[in-house]
């Protein structure tokens, strides 16, 4: 089955094509909890694969700008559109559930159903919180820490060796294993 994102977010408009990767039950949708984790699971592998190949890198978005992307903030909407567009765009767990914890509408959260859908999602392993943790640790002892879901979404993005899309660089930049994402890394469609 086909599926058809479409997003208005300002004046930008795309449309994504994705398959729902053999999901069985009504209208293409998993009939259980363990065939929908097995579906997702599998769509990830499939994903992240496919990304390998198709782009030199993968980046992370923060959930700062997938905020962004929903309410239509220019640079980073056309940004995370021509990232999703080449395959090139992931999530971490972190960021789903962040994004899941600020929803303010029905609408919102189809916009973030969807998305998630579609997106290869990092889970936040043993060794990126091992990793996570001897951040938090060196920016304690620092005295520059920052948010919990920040440091474990560093730790995984460390991890992984994956450049991270925020616009928070002000925190993140303070840690020094972290490769951070610019805008001109993205070739335009």
């Amino acid at each position: 089955m086909e599926r058809i994102l479409n997003y208005n977010t300002g004046g930008l408009r795309f449309l994504y094509h994705t398959s729902n990767h053999g999901c069985k039950g009504k209208k293409g949708y998993p009939e259980n909890e363990r065939e929908l984790e097995k579906t997702r699971n599998k769509r990830n592998q499939v994903q992240v694969g496919r990304i390998e190949r198709e782009l030199e890198t993968i980046v992370i978005a923060d959930t700062d700008v997938v905020i962004d992307f929903f309410s239509g903030i220019e640079t980073a909407a056309s940004t995370v559109a021509n990232l999703i567009l080449k395959d090139g765009l992931a999530l971490t767990s972190v960021t789903v559930f962040e994004l899941y914890a600020g929803i303010t509408g029905k609408k919102r959260l189809k916009q973030i159903d969807d998305l998630v859908s579609i997106m290869p999602v990092y889970p936040l392993e043993k060794k990126d919180a091992e990793t996570a943790a001897g951040v938090y640790s060196g920016l304690r002892k620092a005295g520059k820490l920052i948010g919990n879901q920040d440091i474990l979404i560093a730790g995984i993005c460390i991890t992984q060796d994956i450049p991270l899309f925020t616009r928070n660089r002000a925190h993140f930049s303070r840690i020094s294993r972290l490769k951070l994402f610019s805008l001109q890394q993205v070739p335009e469609q």
